[in-house]
């Protein structure tokens, strides 16, 4: 959702994916106009509440999830997995309360600081991954996949499918 850069960019590198970008009406909006509009279809509305549609093999909740208490990751989740298709998968891309070792105490006050913000702003905060991989499990969807990345170590990227 939001400002598109992700869409774009699997649209570039992907010239036979098709697109349902889904996100709040007053975000949806910001969608870029470089958005390939004859494979992008945009839906506004609030992903805890209204039909996310099905059948999709891969759902991105890229920097969602911090802004959510634990029980609305929850819902998601659940409504995530039943919008899949039955080979489908959810890749989350969110911060990690939990820093990788050797980043020192920076990073540490950096997450602890950004969780008080976000607890404080909206009531969320930012979650331990192995507390996402809990929640996915409760949603029938298995981790298969974490992915550090050394452009951003605070973040990580975790994919998850439905058991085989």
């Amino acid at each position: 959702g939001g400002h598109g850069d992700h869409t774009v960019e699997l649209c570039r590198r992907r010239p036979d994916v098709r697109v349902t970008v889904f996100d709040l009406p007053e975000t949806v909006t910001a969608l870029r106009e470089d958005a390939p509009r004859d494979r992008v279809t945009v839906r506004a509305g609030d992903y805890l509440t209204d039909d996310l549609g099905s059948g999709y093999d891969l759902v991105l909740l890229f920097n969602v999830l911090h802004g959510h208490r634990p029980e609305e990751c929850r819902e998601l989740f659940r409504r995530a997995a039943k919008s899949l298709s039955r080979t489908g998968s959810i890749a989350i891309l969110d911060h990690d309360r939990e820093p990788p070792a050797g980043l020192g105490p920076a990073a540490a006050g950096f997450l602890g600081m950004f969780d008080l913000t976000l607890w404080q702003g909206h009531g969320g905060g930012v979650h331990r991954y192995a507390d996402l991989a809990a929640w996915l499990g409760e949603a029938g969807l298995t981790e298969t996949q974490v992915v550090p990345l050394a452009a951003s170590p605070l973040e990580k990227l975790l994919i998850a499918g439905r058991p085989s």
